[in-house]
């Protein structure tokens, strides 16, 4: 599949900053599942949601 955009979650400290990062699906480990989703509604994963 070569490249892909993900939200990915890091641990700064106390917080947890979400960030849309470009991953390479061969960065995944092994065993794992890749799904292509095209569209997407549910608000808690905007990453413009506030919580």
């Amino acid at each position: 599949m070569g490249t892909y955009r993900a939200m990915v979650v890091h641990r700064e400290g106390d917080a947890l900053v979400r960030r849309l990062e470009t991953l390479n699906s061969s960065d995944l480990p092994a065993g794992e599942v890749l799904i292509e989703v095209h569209y997407s509604c549910h608000p808690g994963l905007s990453p413009h949601a506030r919580y």
